[in-house]
């Protein structure tokens, strides 16, 4: 029996392709990969600089929530994590601060811990 390594991969934008607006301290990957579990692997896909232009792209290529839904996938709303102004460089991307919330979140998911999770689970009829 083959197993795999645990691996999280993020897609999207600045929100996690933030390393150019933390002032040199540990953008949210880098926060990931410190705060997982030995034996976790992580990717970062994000592009800083992507807009609703390239979502279509993305959605070809990537389940969307329905498709969380229905296979019982966890989704995580970043507008509720980073609710503070210090959570944020500028406008839309995080600070260290935020990213290491979003970290936190993230990785409180994937391991059990229920330190940094709370919320609403959506839940979908059969």
């Amino acid at each position: 029996m083959h197993l795999s390594m645990p691996h999280l991969v993020l897609l999207g934008d600045s929100i996690f392709d933030n390393a150019q607006h933390t002032g040199g301290s540990p953008d949210v990957a880098s926060q990931l990969r410190k705060l997982l579990p030995s034996g976790w692997g992580v990717s970062l896909l994000a592009v800083d600089g992507s807009t609703t232009l390239n979502i279509p792209d993305q959605m070809r290529r990537l389940p969307i929530l329905r498709v969380a839904i229905e296979r019982g996938i966890p989704v995580i709303d970043l507008r509720s994590i980073c609710t503070d102004p210090t959570d944020y460089a500028n406008p839309i991307e995080p600070s260290s601060i935020g990213g290491e919330k979003i970290a936190r979140v993230i990785v409180a998911l994937l391991t059990g811990s229920r330190d940094h999770v709370r919320g609403t689970r959506i839940l979908a009829g059969s």
